[in-house]
Parts: C-alpha cells; sequence; structure tokens
C-alpha cells in the first residue's frame, strides 16, 4: 500500500489550516500615506469699523448764524468753508482797535522826542532827577499801552477769523443741525459732525495666546491677513496694524488690536462690521495625518506604520491642526504607509491586514 500519497495531502491541508489561521488572527486596519498642507487652518475674528475721526463743529462766538455753505451728507474738504457768522461787529472791533494802535503809536513818538531832549538836559544838570523821571515815566507807560492794543488786535483777528468756520479735517458732514439766522455761540452745541472715512479703523480683540503666535514685535509673522467687508468680498489696499493695546483684557483675556484701513469708495461705515480673517503661510508644503493616526503614550505622539504586513511603532513631532488633518513635522516620510483605523487591535511587530 503506497502511504505517501495520504502523507502529501494531510502535510497540504495542515499548512492550508495554518495559513487560515494566521490570516484569520491578524487584525484588519485601514492604512494611507500622508497628505500635503501649504497654509495653517484659517482662524477668523470679528471687527468693528470706527472712523478715524469724529469731529463736532461749533462756534467760538456769539452772532447770528448767516450762512451755512455745505450739502448735508456730502465730503468736504480740510478748510472748506462750512458757517458763516454775521462780522459786522467784529469787524468793528478790529477797526477801532488798529485805530488805537495808530493813536499810541503817535503819543508813544511823541514821548520818545521827549524823553531824548530831556535826557540831554538831565545830562547836562540842567533838570533834575525828579523832573526827568517823569518823561521816562510816560515813555514806558506809552510802551506798554502799544503791546496792550497790539494784543487787542490779535484778539479781534482771532474773533473775525472765527466768523467763518471752515472744515478741520476731510470727511462726511451730516446733518445742519442749527438753521441759519439763529443766535448761536459757544454755549449752542454742535452745529454739525463731520466724520472720516478715508482712512478707517478697524477694531477687533484676539486671545492672548493667538496673539503671541501671529505677532512679533508688533508686527505680524508667518501668517497673512485678509480683511473680508459685509457682503464676504475681500478688502484692497494697503491695511496697516496701527496699534496694540498696551495690557491684556483681564475678563476676556484678549489683547484689543486697531487697524487703518484704505476706503476711498466708502465701502465702510463707522459701526459696521467686518471679518478678519488669518491664516499661517509654509516655508514649503507639510506632511500632514489624519487625526484618528495619532495615539499619544501621554509625554509624545506616535504612529503605526505598516510595512509588508508588519507594524512598526513611530514617535513624531506634529504642528499645527489645519481642519481635520495634523501637521507632522518630524519622524515620518511621505511614501511611509500609516494606519489611520484600527491601530488600537495591533502592537508593534505584529501582523496586519489591509483593509482598501
Amino acid at each position: 500500500m503506497n502511504l505517501k500519497k495520504p502523507l502529501v495531502l494531510c502535510l497540504a491541508v495542515l499548512c492550508a489550516q495554518s495559513a487560515l489561521a494566521q490570516s484569520m488572527s491578524a487584525p484588519t486596519v485601514m492604512a494611507r500615506t500622508a497628505t500635503t498642507v501649504t497654509e495653517s487652518e484659517e482662524r477668523t475674528y470679528i471687527g468693528t469699523v470706527k472712523a478715524a475721526e469724529t469731529v463736532n463743529i461749533t462756534a467760538k462766538i456769539n452772532g447770528t448764524l448767516w450762512k451755512a455753505a455745505f450739502k448735508e451728507g456730502s465730503i468736504v474738504k480740510k478748510g472748506d468753508l462750512l458757517f458763516e457768522i454775521e462780522d459786522t461787529i467784529y469787524k468793528a472791533n478790529l477797526e477801532i482797535a488798529q485805530a488805537g494802535l495808530k493813536q499810541v503809536q503817535a503819543e508813544y513818538d511823541h514821548a520818545i522826542s521827549e524823553f531824548n531832549r530831556n535826557k540831554t538836559l538831565y545830562d547836562k544838570k540842567v533838570i533834575s532827577a525828579s523832573e526827568f523821571s517823569n518823561y521816562v515815566k510816560v515813555k514806558d507807560t506809552l510802551a506798554a499801552k502799544i503791546i496792550e492794543v497790539k494784543a487787542n488786535i490779535k484778539l479781534c483777528e482771532n474773533n473775525l477769523s472765527y466768523t467763518k468756520i471752515k472744515s478741520p479735517i476731510t470727511g462726511r458732514i451730516g446733518e445742519n443741525i442749527i438753521s441759519v439766522g439763529n443766535e448761536i455761540g459757544p454755549s449752542s452745541g454742535k452745529l454739525a459732525t463731520i466724520v472720516q472715512f478715508d482712512p478707517i479703523k478697524i477694531r477687533f480683540s484676539m486671545a492672548e495666546a493667538d496673539f503671541y503666535q501671529n505677532f512679533e514685535d508688533g508686527k505680524l509673522i508667518d501668517h497673512t491677513m485678509t480683511v473680508l467687508n459685509a457682503d464676504g468680498k475681500p478688502l484692497a489696499g494697503d491695511i496697516k496694524i496701527d496699534f496694540f493695546d498696551n495690557q491684556v483684557d483681564q475678563e476676556t483675556n484678549t489683547v484689543m488690536i486697531q487697524m487703518l484701513c484704505p476706503n476711498p469708495k466708502n465701502e465702510l461705515l463707522p459701526g459696521g462690521i467686518v471679518k478678519i480673517v488669518f491664516k499661517k503661510k509654509y516655508d514649503k508644503p507639510q506632511l500632514a495625518l489624519p487625526i484618528s493616526a495619532l495615539m499619544t503614550d501621554g509625554h509624545q505622539y506616535y504612529i503605526y506604520i505598516v510595512k509588508g504586513d508588519k507594524v512598526e511603532k513611530r514617535f513624531v513631532k506634529v504642528g499645527d491642526q489645519v481642519r481635520d488633518v495634523q501637521v507632522i513635522l518630524d519622524g515620518l516620510k511621505d511614501d511611509e504607509l500609516v494606519i489611520t483605523g484600527g491601530g488600537h487591535k495591533t502592537r508593534p511587530g505584529g501582523t496586519v491586514q489591509l483593509v482598501q
């Protein structure tokens, strides 16, 4: 009887059973190679639009409002005439002061002549010191009077100039609050308000931790910044960081940041809302893995790499989280196969089956 054939058949069956058992014992896992990212996840902040300058126009002198020289809601330029106050009294006061100066100047010139003539007599001892002192007193008194009259002329000139109220800034002027013909003065309150729109200010608050990541020595580092208006359109122009608050808000743990934004077309209005979007730009594409691929021992992050059908444990250095992936800074090559699902079922050195 030939016993070789049954023996070979038994060995084949045993090998098949062993392979099947080994296959059934190897856990199934999902694996993939790393993707790449070129920039970090967006961080969005809400900003409030504020006027760069807001000026309330008021009267500095009393008088009758004679003229309003602007159109409500229009753009006025620095130096444009806005209001006129009746100037008759102020012109007359200036003319009186100027006439007074001429009179005092004439008296002073005469006093100088008398002083010089009597000084010669005093030097020759023709008149006494007491008599000469009278001429000195008259000269000095009139010199002081000239200073006083000139100061009064300046006040009159200023008051006359205040009858023409001009715009101190370029901006959009609001309504004319007091009608022409009314008596106005310093106590009348504002006549109109001018708001400067270009440039315009944007203020927002950033968490302290984010602030230190985004800024260094007052400058934006390794990040891009985009400002979006209410309809989501990016604002053009050179938007600059104006200043940071000098302390962290203890209640919100944030830092207030103010920017200056060009606004030539008046796209932004004070009180409006904008979005400020920050992204970190990487010098080169960064390898990244799904969050599910990462594990930790409490001190370091590690991943499982599949080589053939064997599992290798690898410690890695992680960077930013960008949406649903984690940037891997060190410990991974772009062609290595990393377990992203089922890693808890295996161990270093074990075998696995890959699920497509």
